[in-house]
């Protein structure tokens, strides 16, 4: 990227702040919502029923989703590097950041990692979280992830995902599969701001300098995928109960759509879209909402993750409050029309959330009933 471009967008950063409330009509559940100055606890880790999914929210758009005592992680990062070192720090994963994103979770349910693009805020952590939290566990990401996780001898397999399987199943640590699966749906990634795109390069050979001697930038994107993740009946290991479209990138109108095998009609239960960048294409998130129809959407990927620190929560650059407040009324508009409307997550949750829409703190933990 030009030094100039970036240095301009850094300085613009710096002096333009970003939102952090969301209109009283859009939070019914709070009347207002501030994420610099939440008024509530965040949930506990749920007591999940047989027939209840569990998902956990991260931050940048990292996800836990729990079924049948079995878990996926989608894209954990925790270590939020700030502004400022982002261009010219070498990438150091943050322990007690790591530590304090996973704190009262039970990793053994943990059976693979996945991420659907490489920018350093999907993949930073995962040397770390492979060597101290999840040895052993299959890292699935695209070729450019693979290519640069060489250099870290991570002590997981490390899958491609373009040359993985359509269907990725989890299994156990017998070679026993297990009732989740996910396929991977080519996606593509929006400009971070105003037509500037960010290590939107690939890596085309595997890394050997460690990479405590790059850059944060130095890690591309590759190609970008979103995910349908299928939560499997456990008595009948082919039949989907609950299905998520997953992504962790804002896609362009006709990109990111799933194709799925003919004769499946299984609605999607929930989507988990990107808000952050979603200015700088067309028709999200009326497109992919058009496309998946879910019943409800988890609203990501919008809280400024140059702060490493839980609180106070902020909107990241430049998702302003009005433009954070049009994307969840464009979500709750698209919903409406399209008549797929349904049950949102069980109890109480520490964030904006109606019929249509949740939009969780970092951390939050939220339980959804399989019907």
């Amino acid at each position: 990227m030009n030094p100039r471009k970036f240095s301009l967008a850094l300085v613009l950063l710096v002096l333009s702040g970003c939102g952090h409330v969301i209109r009283p009509e859009l939070a019914p559940n709070y009347g207002r919502f501030d994420f610099s100055d939440p008024r509530c606890r965040l949930s506990p880790q749920p007591t999940l029923g047989t027939n209840e999914v569990g998902i956990r929210y991260f931050g940048a758009g990292g996800l836990y989703v729990e079924w049948q005592g079995n878990a996926l992680l989608m894209a954990p990062f925790f270590s939020n590097p700030s502004t400022l070192r982002v261009p010219g720090g070498h990438i150091r994963s943050d322990p007690w950041a790591v530590r304090r994103g996973l704190y009262g979770m039970d990793l053994s349910r943990v059976r693979a990692i996945a991420a659907g693009h490489s920018h350093y805020d999907h993949i930073g952590d995962l040397p770390l979280l492979a060597r101290e939290y999840l040895p052993g566990v299959p890292i699935w990401v695209n070729q450019t992830g693979a290519n640069a996780l060489a250099s870290e001898h991570v002590p997981s397999p490390v899958e491609v995902l373009e040359k993985g399987p359509e269907w990725i199943r989890l299994q156990d640590s017998a070679g026993r599969d297990l009732p989740i699966r996910f396929r991977k749906v080519p996606s593509k990634h929006a400009p971070h701001f105003w037509g500037i795109h960010l290590a939107r390069k690939s890596i085309d050979q595997p890394w050997t300098t460690p990479w405590e001697q790059r850059h944060w930038l130095a890690l591309q994107e590759g190609n970008t995928f979103a995910f349908v993740i299928d939560l499997m009946s456990p008595t009948e290991p082919e039949k989907p109960l609950f299905r998520i479209y997953y992504q962790d990138a804002a896609n362009p109108r006709g990109i990111g759509a799933p194709v799925l095998d003919a004769g499946d009609d299984k609605p999607f239960d929930l989507a988990v879209l990107c808000m952050a960048s979603y200015t700088f294409v067309r028709n999200h998130p009326e497109f992919i909402l058009g496309t998946v129809k879910p019943r409800h959407v988890l609203i990501a990927h919008y809280e400024d993750f140059f702060q490493n620190r839980a609180y106070p929560v902020r909107f990241v650059f430049p998702l302003i409050d009005s433009l954070a407040n049009r994307f969840l009324v464009r979500t709750r508009e698209a919903i409406e029309k399209q008549g797929t409307l349904g049950p949102g997550p069980e109890g109480t949750v520490c964030g904006p959330s109606t019929r249509a829409y949740t939009m969780p703190m970092p951390g939050e933990w939220m339980r959804f009933r399989v019907r």
